[in-house]
């Protein structure tokens, strides 16, 4: 008789995850380099231990030609051997199973076989299916043969879960230009990103990604080039094993999860080529008891949200799928993928120190369906966008917009009703400094000095107009500067100098102005004198 009892295997798949060609400069292709990422998948999966003994009682001859043929039923008793895969995982006292086996004189035999269901094996619901296990034993004694059928085991293959990896890695990467001499350009950090997606009916359990470190395999000319992964991130949480990322179980059929790492390149360039294969190990059962469904690539565009209602909190991917130099495609975290159209769109006027905003118009069709604008940047770059709106009030998530090389793009759903506005931080077109006013308060006197007393209050105004005054300051004589924050006096008599200033938020700082005083705190004396004697009259 067969004794069954589960047994829960990891998955092991060998994961080739790029194979890029990098271009040096985006001028001139000085070099190719091509890399390599290693990842090893592994998961839990659910197999089955099948355990069967053959005693020979005979003190003084072998059983021979022994040969056991396992069969597997479905509960209608059709054969299905073919959705498993089965193998002999141990023997102990026997040498063969293929009908050159031989068990001793008082030997036991026992041999265990490690049974593995294959694609669909477990059905789509969760109670999932039964199948029978038994098997045929053919063996010899002398010259005679026979036959034995052991009973039938019950087994119940739960269904199991179906992996689809969708990778993604943008285009281009900043980092040195080889071709600038005497200049070290920075290198930007940027994502390999995947998303693990469960189209199976059972849970992808104990779910992980263990991923090497770079490996440049291919470099003709020697360009001294360095990659690195600096670290990892899962559902937008930094993991704390930099090349490791635990995802968990993921649920089916449809739940996914989203992890990346972040990777620095020394050098600046484009990847002509982002490819992706995997195998599985061959004594699992390879390709027939594989739970990676496949593997895609595409280009990585930017890193947006979708934040329509009821969606999570998760960045989802607006990529080229089919890598032909154009987006279309946005993959959200939580499985869902759909197609992202391109959108006509005009710019008004560029924004002034008074006016910040700038309107665009949706000037091609399009209803209610996810679009991108990629337009020229009104203000090239130059200035920073601190705020998209919608006509119907929206505010545009910050990951929606953004301007490169440029160009302003905007990710949305879009209608030809709609318009937006792009408010910029005009405090950056701001060159101009502030202007300081100085008021004297009574008791004053004249002009050039200014002649007060110690009780003359002195106040400062400023003004500016775009950014806004962030400082004023004034200082007496040589004394050291002083912030303004309430009208003062002087207090030290004789003449001396005001100076006096502001500072805008950005920076600009006004020349000093100056103004002088004469501070007199003394009242006049008034002296009399008489000449000769004076006599009066006394009545």
């Amino acid at each position: 008789m067969m004794k069954m009892k589960n047994k829960v295997i990891f998955i092991l798949l060998s994961l080739f995850a790029g194979a890029m060609s990098l271009y040096a400069s985006d001028a001139t292709v000085c070099a190719e380099v091509r890399l390599q990422i290693i990842q090893e998948i592994t998961f839990e999966r659910l197999a089955f231990d099948a355990e069967l003994k053959l005693s020979n009682n005979l003190d003084n001859m072998p059983l021979e030609n022994i040969r056991f043929d396992v069969k597997v039923n479905d509960e209608n008793g059709v054969a299905a051997n073919e959705v498993f895969f089965i193998k002999v995982n141990g023997m102990r006292d026997i040498n063969s199973v293929d009908g050159t086996g031989i068990i001793s004189p008082l030997k036991t035999g026992v041999i265990n076989w490690l049974i593995i269901p294959g694609k669909g094996a477990g059905g789509e619901i969760a109670t999932g299916k039964r199948y029978s296990v038994k098997a045929d034993i053919f063996y010899g004694v002398s010259d005679k043969q026979y036959k034995l059928e052991t009973w039938e085991d019950w087994i119940t293959v739960k269904p199991e879960p179906s992996i689809i990896l969708d990778y993604f890695l943008p285009n281009e990467v900043t980092g040195d230009d080889p071709l600038t001499e005497g200049v070290v350009e920075e290198s930007v950090p940027f994502m390999l990103a995947v998303r693990a997606k469960n189209t199976g009916y059972g849970v992808a359990r104990d779910f992980k990604i263990d991923s090497s470190q770079v490996k440049i395999i291919n470099n003709e000319k020697g360009l001294r080039a360095d990659y690195e992964i600096t670290g990892s991130w899962l559902q937008g949480e930094s993991a704390p094993d930099t090349l490791q990322i635990n995802f968990g179980d993921i649920a089916g059929p449809y739940g996914s999860v989203m992890a990346y790492w972040n990777m620095l390149s020394s050098l600046k360039g484009e990847f002509n080529e982002f490819t992706a294969s995997f195998s599985h190990s061959q004594e699992l059962g390879g390709a027939q008891t594989s739970l990676i469904e496949a593997v895609y690539t595409h280009y990585l565009i930017k890193d947006v949200l979708v934040d329509t209602p009821g969606r999570d909190n998760v960045i989802d991917f607006f990529s080229d799928a089919d890598k032909d130099g154009t987006p279309d495609s946005i993959y959200e975290s939580e499985g869902a993928s759909f197609t992202v159209v391109a959108v006509e769109a005009s710019a008004g006027p560029p924004p002034t120190p008074q006016n910040n905003a700038v309107k665009i118009d949706i000037t091609g069709a399009v209803n209610e369906l996810w679009g991108y604008i990629k337009i020229p940047d009104p203000c090239d770059s130059d200035i920073e966008i601190s705020e998209v709106s919608r006509s119907d009030g929206k505010i545009i998530n910050s990951r929606n917009y953004w301007v490169k090389k440029s160009f302003f793009y905007l990710v949305d759903i879009m209608s030809s009703e709609k318009s937006y506005t792009l408010h910029y931080d005009v405090t950056q077109m701001d060159n101009i400094a502030p202007v300081t006013a100085i008021f004297i308060g009574e008791p004053k006197y004249g002009e050039e000095p200014v002649y007060i007393t110690s009780k003359s209050s002195i106040s400062l105004t400023a003004s500016d107009d775009i950014s806004g005054v962030e400082l004023t300051e004034y200082r007496i004589g040589d004394n050291p500067w002083v912030e303004y924050t309430a009208p003062f006096v002087v207090l030290t008599a004789g003449e001396n100098i005001i100076y006096y200033r502001s500072k805008d938020i950005v920076g600009n700082l006004e020349d000093a102005k100056e103004l002088r005083i004469y501070a007199d705190n003394v009242p006049p004396s008034i002296f009399v004198e008489f000449e000769g004697a004076v006599y009066l009259e006394k009545k």
